[in-house]
């Protein structure tokens, strides 16, 4: 059966990264184009060997199960052939790396490299990389995040209200050097309200939009 597109989910980030998934699965096969285990198992294998992330492996993985999962819906897949697709297992969790994370010295030279930057530039890079540094935000979280979720709770800054992957709201405490980094630009900015992270135009000031 000729493997299908990415299938309805409800996120529109899953939808974009099952969609990838699946075209780097075609190329791999190439003419004709059939999900077979065979095909997939062997898709995984060089995906590992080329030292792609156990994690992004299983990810591409999930997504040729899903669209299996809807061809069998609308027939264009047996049950046989899918229980068989769906047998294919991902890489187990021994095999994952662990990611390599900056000690204080390489994150720090990363925040003082913004300095090379004219004052705007330097005033927002530097917030963006205290949240993700500091407050450990994921890419998307920051460039989402609100000013009105800057405030304190208990006498500390902290951060109110974070959605995150799968929908998930979080609170995070930051230490006073985050909070600083990040008022500093919303002075240097001009932003009283909306998003926090922003994009610049030509003559230096700021969009509305987020970046």
């Amino acid at each position: 059966a000729s493997v299908g597109s990415a299938p309805t989910l409800l996120s529109a980030h899953s939808r974009r990264a099952y969609r990838a998934a699946i075209l780097k699965f075609r190329r791999f096969l190439g003419p004709p184009v059939a999900l077979t285990p065979v095909g997939l198992a062997a898709w995984r294998d060089e995906m590992l060997a080329a030292d792609a992330a156990p994690a992004s492996v299983a990810l591409r993985l999930a997504a040729v199960r899903a669209a299996a999962r809807e061809m069998a819906d609308t027939g264009r897949l047996s049950e046989v052939e899918l229980a068989r697709v769906l047998r294919v297992r991902s890489p187990s969790r021994a095999t994952r790396r662990a990611g390599r994370w900056l000690t204080r010295d390489e994150a720090q030279s990363l925040i003082d490299s913004c300095g090379a930057c004219g004052r705007y530039i330097r005033s927002r890079d530097a917030a963006v990389l205290w949240l993700l540094l500091g407050a450990g935000l994921r890419r998307d979280e920051a460039a989402q995040l609100e000013v009105s979720s800057l405030t304190s709770r208990d006498g500390r800054p902290a951060l109110v209200g974070v959605r995150g992957k799968g929908g998930r709201v979080r609170d995070i405490p930051i230490s006073a050097h985050c909070d600083r980094a990040i008022r500093s630009w919303l002075v240097d900015g001009a932003i009283s309200g909306g998003r926090i992270v922003r994009a610049f135009r030509r003559d230096g000031r700021t969009y509305s939009a987020s970046m």
